[in-house]
């Protein structure tokens, strides 16, 4: 699959959070790492923030039953899927797409799993963090050199570049 795909897969799995971030080299290795390129296909296919009961899933991917349960399944065990019962309809199941950030890399550390997978996101997640810190020191520094002054409105782009700093 090319890297723009991967990109796709991930902004949304980004968007599908609460939290506004940029797709970043270390969380489309995250998404690389953790899902197969079946499963991104799959996600690929729907819209984030949105709820899907399992015929909506039927027509939008075209899978027949037993290709979707099984697609389902892997999604679900894996936490890229999240199923929840239905508002009105308590016998019906949705599924909506897990966030990444929070949301996924939540729910892969709260599993009894220590295979090799689940140890190169946590690096890779490792990774991240302390660029994010160092992203967020610089920032503070340089807040703190101009506070007095005069004010500046900071965009946080936690790791692509350095923060943009604009006048307000």
């Amino acid at each position: 699959m090319s890297e723009r795909f991967w990109y796709r897969v991930t902004r949304k799995m980004l968007r599908a959070g609460p939290i506004p971030m940029e797709v970043n080299d270390g969380l489309i290795n995250l998404v690389k790492e953790y899902a197969n390129e079946d499963e991104a296909q799959f996600i690929n296919q729907l819209k984030p923030k949105q709820y899907y009961e399992y015929d909506d899933l039927k027509s939008i991917t075209g899978l027949d039953d037993e290709s979707l349960k099984k697609q389902l399944d892997s999604v679900l065990k894996k936490a890229l899927l999240t199923e929840i019962p239905h508002k009105y309809k308590p016998d019906v199941k949705v599924f909506f797409i897990t966030s990444l950030l929070p949301g996924l890399t939540e729910f892969i550390f709260m599993r009894d799993d220590t295979s090799q997978t689940v140890k190169n996101i946590a690096s890779i997640q490792e990774e991240m963090f302390a660029k994010l810190l160092l992203t967020l020191k610089k920032i503070t520094i340089i807040c703190y050199l101009f506070s007095s002054q005069c004010l500046f409105l900071v965009e946080l782009s936690p790791l692509r570049n350095l923060s943009k700093l604009k006048r307000r």
